[in-house]
Parts: structure tokens; sequence; C-alpha cells
């Protein structure tokens, strides 16, 4: 674990074996590349910080639309169906520059999700769909409990 770079997320108990980490929504091994890794944490820090329901994430989903297939790394969906927040992880050494934003922004015009983020482990960045653009947040938000859904 020495190897891998401590996150400004949760450090959640992730289990590892022979370079591989269990993904609980995939339920699944998978290779600990540093995108996955950064990815894993994300998930934890969605499923206990934001309090995301476990059975409406998906990860590396496959999107097809016009423009062809794409894949988001981490989709929460709402209890309706819908799209509640497309997240984009990179690896902890990949600077979240314009290019990362717009890969983010490719998928909210096509998607259409409440809420966008990009996340490298080190920063993370959250944006909310306000008519047809997406405005910062200041604070990561809370998935809405069924009463305000």
């Amino acid at each position: 674990m020495s190897n891998r770079p401590a996150l400004r997320l949760e450090q959640p108990e992730l289990r590892i074996r022979d370079g591989r980490v269990l993904d609980l929504v995939r339920r699944r091994w998978v290779v600990l590349t540093p995108e996955e890794w950064v990815r894993q944490h994300t998930m934890h820090f969605l499923l206990q910080r934001a309090r995301a329901p476990h059975g409406l994430l998906s990860v590396e989903k496959a999107h097809h639309s016009h423009a062809g297939a794409r894949r988001t790394d981490v989709t929460v969906y709402a209890r309706d169906g819908s799209r509640w927040m497309v997240v984009e992880c990179k690896a902890p050494d990949v600077r979240l520059a314009q290019s990362s934003l717009d890969q983010v922004a490719r998928y909210a015009r096509e998607l259409k999700p409440r809420y966008i983020a990009v996340t490298n482990g080190m920063s993370l960045y959250c944006a909310e769909r306000v008519g047809d653009r997406y405005a910062f947040v200041p604070q990561f938000p809370e998935y809405p409990d069924i009463e305000s859904s």
C-alpha cells in the first residue's frame, strides 16, 4: 500500500490481493491502476459521505449516443432512473486541467445529470446543472432522501 498515495478522500478499507482490488459495485476483482485507486476511493466517498444508495451506482458504464459510445467512470442514478451525478476519475498524478473538465462537460451535454464531478483524489470539483449550464458548488451534495427527491 505504501506505493499508493494517500488521497484527500476518506480512506476506506479496500480488499487488495495480487495487484487487484475488490470492487464492491461491480462485485469482482479489478486491476488496481492509479486511476482505479481513485475510482475506488470515490465510490466509497459517494456511498459514505454523499449517502448514495449502493444499488444506484454504476461503474465504467458505456453510454451510447449520436456522438458514439462513451464510458463514464462512476454514475449515480436518481431513484426515478435519471442520472443524478456523473463522476470522472483521474490518476492522482494527473493535474485536473481544462481537458478534464471538458471531458466531463461532454458527458453532461449528452447525459444531462443533475451534477457532474471530476477528481484525481487530491482535488474534487463538483458542479450542478442550472438550466442548460453547470455552476460549481461550494460543497459536495448529499444524495436526496426519499421525501425531498
